[in-house]
């Protein structure tokens, strides 16, 4: 199955937006990005586990720019 993850800058940003999430109810899972260095070198994402858009309007008000979308396989 797969899942999207949402691209930001660095390691901080992205535990940042997973608490931001969190305080909004959305659980989430911070991923490793394997081919960082095809989306503009960010290595780290925030894998949603609710709707996307939404999780992404939340991250954009608490200052969590989110680089990109991209796909993870997560096992079943």
């Amino acid at each position: 199955m797969s899942k999207p993850v949402l691209l930001v800058n660095s390691v901080t940003f992205a535990v940042k937006g997973q608490d931001l999430l969190k305080k909004h109810g959305i659980p989430s899972r911070i991923v490793r990005n394997a081919d960082f260095k095809a989306v503009g070198g960010c290595g780290y994402g925030i894998m949603p586990f609710g709707d996307p858009q939404t999780a992404r309007n939340i991250l954009a008000r608490g200052g969590v720019k989110v680089l990109g979308v991209t796909q993870a396989e997560v096992p079943l």
